[in-house]
């Protein structure tokens, strides 16, 4: 069961639901320092092309999760995944039903 297991959040909740396909692992706020946790990135949309900046929260791990482009406002599909070290390894986006 779930709960026994991870801790209850949104991210956990739709990696049991199967909405993300990046399960690694999960890392905590004790196990980073809390300063660079959230990291800027730079998202090119899918739809539109437009480049835009967000933020990552790397303290959530591994995620999946969407966001509305900040010109076009069509959803992107972004997906985060985190080394073991807790750095960024990758950071991707996609059309939300491709």
């Amino acid at each position: 069961m779930l709960r026994d297991t991870l801790p209850l959040n949104q991210v956990n909740v739709d990696r049991y639901r199967g909405l993300c396909g990046l399960l690694r692992h999960t890392l905590t706020l004790d196990s980073m320092d809390a300063s660079n946790a959230i990291i800027p990135v730079s998202v090119q949309c899918p739809y539109c092309g437009e480049s835009f900046d967000t933020s990552v929260d790397l303290s959530a791990g591994a995620q999946c999760y969407t966001e509305d482009c900040h010109v076009c406002c069509q959803p992107i599909e972004c997906s985060v995944s985190i080394d073991v070290a807790g750095e960024l390894n990758a950071f991707s986006v996609r059309r939300e039903n491709e």
